[in-house]
C-alpha cells in the first residue's frame, strides 16, 4: 500500500497532542488538526475556510498585531501569551508563528 506525502504529513499533524493550524494571509484557517479542533470544540466543517484568526483570538487578537506582522514579512515569531476561550477559562499558550516561504503574500501594510 502507498500513501502520498500529503496524506502522511495530515495523518501524522492528526495524531500530535499540540495544535497545529494554517492560516492564510487573509487570515482565515485553511487547516487545522484534530488537537485544535478539540481545544476549539468545533468541527472542520466549521473552521476550515470560515474561522477567521480574529475570531479564533477574540480580545488576544490586538496583542497579536505585531506578530503578524512579523511572519507576513517573513520572520518566524514565538512566544508565549494568555486567552481566555468561551468559558472565559484562562490558558496560556506557547505560539511558533512560522512564515509559508514558498507561498506567502507579501507583507500586508495593515492589519486589523
Amino acid at each position: 500500500m502507498s500513501f502520498s506525502k500529503d496524506a502522511i504529513g495530515i495523518k501524522a499533524a492528526n495524531q500530535i497532542p499540540e495544535s497545529l493550524v494554517y492560516w492564510d494571509t487573509n487570515e482565515v484557517c485553511q487547516f487545522a488538526n484534530t488537537a485544535f479542533l478539540k481545544w476549539l470544540g468545533k468541527s472542520s466543517e466549521k473552521v476550515i475556510g470560515k474561522l477567521t484568526l480574529r475570531e479564533a483570538l477574540g480580545q488576544s487578537y490586538q496583542e497579536q498585531i505585531r506578530h503578524l506582522m512579523g511572519v507576513l514579512a517573513g520572520n518566524p515569531q514565538k512566544f508565549t501569551f494568555k486567552i481566555n476561550n468561551e468559558s472565559e477559562e484562562s490558558h496560556y499558550l506557547f505560539v511558533s508563528y512560522t512564515p509559508d516561504v514558498e507561498n506567502y503574500c507579501r507583507p500586508r501594510t495593515k492589519i486589523g
